[in-house]
């Protein structure tokens, strides 16, 4: 009898445990940068609730620190660093543009989470527009397009490359002249 009782309270006591953990931190995003976060490079061209709003980021004020590397498949996560957040229900999407007038281009998304909100697998390309490493090409802007429904829940680096020598860089994968050039990556979030 006294065994039985321990047992049904130890069980008791697991689910609890499970439950008040929730679901778990490295398969969503679970705290979107505020607007006032540092983080958060996104000026919005409509107001919250304002469905297919831009998120306008200026690629210059990308931090120097978050450089790109080249040859991970996914990122680290980092605990201090919260993501800009972009809703897939709203189609939101994001703006690449550059103050300074500078040449540049999204080179790709790297996944951080392996699965979405769903459990499946995090998508490479979570926008409608898609990213490639290879495609070499540079630009004054770029549009994401809305986020898939697929790409809720996951969170990603970006990685935003410049047409500018950086002696710091990585040899930039796949261009002819094997230049180093500037890139810096800032987190990426896609809400419901």
């Amino acid at each position: 009898m006294k065994l039985a009782i321990v047992s049904s309270a130890i069980l008791i006591a697991a689910a609890l445990v499970a439950h008040a953990a929730g679901p778990d931190p490295a398969s969503s995003v679970q705290v979107c940068a505020a607007d006032s976060d540092m983080e958060n490079l996104c000026k919005w061209n409509a107001p919250p609730g304002t469905r297919g709003r831009k998120c306008v980021l200026d690629v210059e004020h990308m931090s120097r620190k978050d450089v790109c590397t080249y040859d991970n498949p996914t990122a680290p996560e980092m605990t201090d660093h919260k993501p800009m957040c972009i809703s897939a229900k709203m189609a939101e999407h994001i703006v690449f543009q550059s103050s300074h007038g500078r040449t540049f281009r999204v080179r790709r998304l790297v996944p951080i989470n392996k699965t979405n909100n769903a459990g499946g697998a995090c998508p490479a390309h979570p926008f409608s527009r898609e990213f490639h490493a290879e495609d070499f090409n540079f630009g004054p802007t770029f549009d994401t397009a809305e986020p898939k429904a697929a790409a809720i829940g996951c969170r990603y680096k970006l990685e935003v490359q410049f047409l500018t020598v950086d002696p710091n860089a990585p040899v930039a994968k796949y261009d002819p002249q094997h230049r180093h050039l500037e890139c810096r990556d800032p987190h990426l979030g896609v809400t419901p």
